[in-house]
């Protein structure tokens, strides 16, 4: 399989660790670029003559760029060295105005936008630096697949959003506070840091009635700032929301009732929400959690797996 390499120079929007210096790229054509965005670009032209995965070797520095990246650039792999010195950031909210009037909107906030079929990333920071009092994208999903490694998603309200495809994420770091992990995909959460900044509710699921799976955490550490005031592991989106915690360590700071219905009790009936062996004080009382949520047994759990929840098996 032909795989190409593209990279990032620091420059223009690059700030904070130095002046630039030359890197060696793809000996092949040497292209190296002072922006993503224009690496992306280049990415989209080869895609259109090659086959196989274009890699974009990203160098420490704070990129602020707003990104999409389109179908049309193929299988995506973003590189960075490591992900508290590569930084790549936006502060659009849903009530950023648009020049030609209205506003962004949510789905439109986000900092960078995957339409690529497969995206797989590590050692990065995806940030949307909007803050509170709108909903803040960092990182929206469209790919059909997507590995994120050792990366960071910090936003506070709505910070990844899921919208389709099955994606996987390893060690992972993702803070938020309002509905911060949502969407209507698939996404496996495997010994990741996610981390409530204030009162809210962890996820939002937007899951199809059709689909069996919808959020999977799987020995995440969930952690929860002090000076929030109640914190759920999710609210439904949508009726049919699914979201399972699988032998997580809930921290200080996790409702009791663990759940909430987002005022409609209808939603009762059909959210699939499922917890097993979760340790911590978030935990401590199960008794408390709300009735239409199930502890599930060890039977039910051992059929929950990467490959079943994706439909792929994710490499160790």
């Amino acid at each position: 399989m032909l795989r190409g390499l593209i990279a990032c120079l620091f420059a223009g929007t690059v700030t904070g660790f130095g002046a630039p210096q030359p890197l060696v790229v793809n000996p092949a054509d040497g292209k190296a670029f002072p922006t993503i965005k224009q690496a992306i670009d280049a990415a989209v032209a080869r895609a259109a003559k090659h086959k196989g995965e274009t890699r974009i070797v990203i160098k420490p520095g704070t990129y602020r760029e707003k990104l999409i990246v389109p179908k049309e650039a193929g299988e995506i792999s973003l590189e960075g060295e490591d992900e508290t010195k590569t930084v790549i950031v936006f502060g659009d909210g849903a009530d950023t105005p648009r020049p030609d009037g209205g506003t962004v909107g949510t789905f439109d906030s986000a900092t960078v936008t995957f339409r690529c079929p497969v995206i797989r990333a590590s050692r990065l920071t995806f940030e949307n630096s909007r803050g509170k009092g709108s909903q803040a994208v960092a990182v929206s999903l469209v790919s059909e697949r997507g590995e994120f490694r050792n990366c960071r998603l910090l936003g506070c309200q709505d910070t990844l959003l899921i919208q389709s495809g099955a994606h996987w994420f390893d060690r992972c770091r993702i803070e938020g506070d309002v509905d911060f992990i949502f969407g209507a995909g698939i996404g496996w959460f495997r010994g990741c840091e996610i981390h409530a900044k204030d009162s809210g509710y962890l996820t939002a699921a937007s899951t199809p009635e059709n689909q069996p799976y919808g959020f999977v955490f799987d020995h995440c550490q969930v952690t929860v700032a002090p000076t929030a005031k109640r914190m759920f592991l999710g609210r439904p989106w949508r009726p049919h929301a699914a979201v399972a915690y699988l032998q997580c360590a809930l921290g200080k700071g996790i409702d009791p009732a663990g759940w909430d219905n987002w005022r409609n009790p209808e939603n009762e009936k059909t959210a699939r929400y499922l917890e097993f062996q979760n340790t911590g004080e978030g935990a401590a009382e199960p008794g408390k959690r709300v009735a239409w949520a199930r502890q599930i047994d060890t039977k039910e759990a051992a059929a929950i797996t990467p490959k079943a929840v994706l439909g792929w098996e994710p490499k160790p």
